[in-house]
């Protein structure tokens, strides 16, 4: 998954394109973070949808907290 996160950046990257990815898996998610923190810099965003009351909200993650979260184990999805 790692060398996929890094062709996806890199095809990025060349091409000026932004890519919009979804997933439920925390082993994507991780696998993202590990292959790109330190290429990508904060080039990247983490948004993850959480219901608050009866509303849906969008917290936004930069490089460094998604990667903390990550390497701590803590739930992100």
């Amino acid at each position: 998954m790692p060398d996929v996160w890094r062709s996806l950046y890199q095809m990025c990257r060349t091409n000026k394109i932004q890519l919009i990815a979804t997933t439920h898996s925390y082993e994507c998610v991780s696998a993202f973070v590990s292959s790109l923190k330190d290429v990508a810099g904060d080039e990247f965003a983490y948004v993850r949808l959480d219901k608050k009351d009866k509303s849906i909200e969008a917290v936004t993650y930069d490089s460094t907290s998604l990667a903390n979260a990550t390497e701590g184990g803590w739930e992100v999805r």
